[in-house]
């Protein structure tokens, strides 16, 4: 039997990234020692100890032990509500490139993953998807949306159908490519390109950044790989004209401001010297258009959950909330930048489950 990679149904990631970028090139016998280096730095432990460690979902018998098969789609949904559980601390083990994953430790034991009446999820993950759609995709329904989908029989696909995962799903894979649009004889050519760190920053720029952690966010700039390139505020989506804005009182003018796409708030300002100074001219008026503006726009850069508000409390990030922080978010954050990803992959789940719920409830 081959190799079977097997992604995560949620994010569309694996978590093999950090050994597959040793087996994905004809060419990996000629890497340079700079670029062995730069690998080192891409495999950190807090990158695997987040990115490896995953979640069995699946129906669990009551011994709290074995995990029920199910033959149909129509057994699988009838189950009671319950049965199906999340059950998380497992881990690949020996057996993940055969399509089984490890069950934690003293608890259930491990499944079969790569198709049946179980599957997996990266850890992390969970809390995006209850923060993406309001706690509306229970485990349950995100079962019953795989179940529907066809992962209780052998099949080809890699992720949900259906589901926008963005640019990953471009290198789905049996040894999926972890570079992007990186090639393989340029991936050698970066040897004498830069520096280890330098180089590992561009690899993670041009696609590495898609298998990286969507949890660490960029309360300390320095703590955050740095990018110039690939990320971006977007272009303004319309010409905005400041003439019919001058007379609103400040306090009206800033609570508007953060409705807007910030490439355009970024274009009004810039349209005169007036509007500059009301909106980005002080250090106190930029923090207050970037809060409102990740409330209310981009609440993916915001975090969710035990493990994640854990993290930020522990690093002080309300402090740090503000027109800075928000730059590097869209700028050099590559952790927010797969974060954005996974919540829209989540959001699209979301719809999935109600294009699948409608027909199977027409079905019946």
């Amino acid at each position: 039997m081959g190799k079977v990679t097997i992604f995560c149904q949620l994010s569309g990631c694996t978590p093999e990234a950090e050994s597959m970028m040793y087996f994905n090139t004809e060419y990996q016998d000629t890497y340079g020692l700079q670029l062995t280096a730069a690998f080192e730095l891409l495999k950190s432990r807090d990158e695997a100890e987040g990115m490896q460690a995953l979640t069995i979902i699946g129906p669990l018998a009551d011994n709290e032990k074995d995990w029920i098969e199910v033959e149909s789609i129509e057994e699988a949904l009838a189950l009671p509500e319950g049965r199906v559980r999340a059950v998380s601390g497992c881990a690949m083990d020996g057996m993940f490139d055969m399509g089984f994953c490890g069950g934690p430790e003293g608890g259930p034991d491990g499944a079969l993953i790569s198709f049946g009446s179980c599957f997996y999820v990266i850890t992390l993950m969970l809390p995006i998807l209850e923060a993406a759609t309001g706690g509306r995709v229970s485990i349950r329904r995100l079962w019953d949306l795989t179940i529907m989908k066809g992962h209780i029989n052998a099949h080809s696909y890699n992720c949900l159908p259906g589901v926008s995962y963005g640019p990953v799903a471009e290198y789905w894979e049996q040894f999926a490519w972890m570079f992007g649009d990186i090639s393989s004889e340029e991936l050698i050519d970066m040897d004498s390109r830069g520096t280890p760190e330098e180089i590992a920053d561009m690899i993670r720029s041009r696609g590495y950044w898609m298998w990286m952690r969507p949890d660490r966010f960029p309360i300390d700039s320095s703590a955050t790989p740095q990018s110039s390139q690939n990320i971006s505020f977007g272009e303004p989506k319309q010409a905005m004209s400041p003439n019919s804005i001058f007379g609103l009182p400040p306090e009206t003018f800033h609570s508007l401001v953060a409705y807007l796409p910030l490439s355009d708030t970024i274009s009004l300002a810039l349209g005169s010297k007036t509007l500059y100074n009301s909106l980005l001219g002080n250090m106190a008026t930029r923090d207050t258009i970037a809060k409102s503006y990740i409330r209310l726009q981009a609440p993916w850069y915001l975090p969710y959950g035990e493990a994640e508000l854990k993290w930020w409390n522990d690093r002080n990030g309300d402090k740090v909330l503000g027109w800075e922080y928000l730059k590097r978010c869209f700028v050099t954050s590559h952790s927010m930048r797969n974060r954005r990803r996974v919540w829209k992959a989540a959001e699209s789940i979301e719809q999935e489950c109600e294009k699948e719920e409608r027909t199977w409830a027409g079905r019946t």
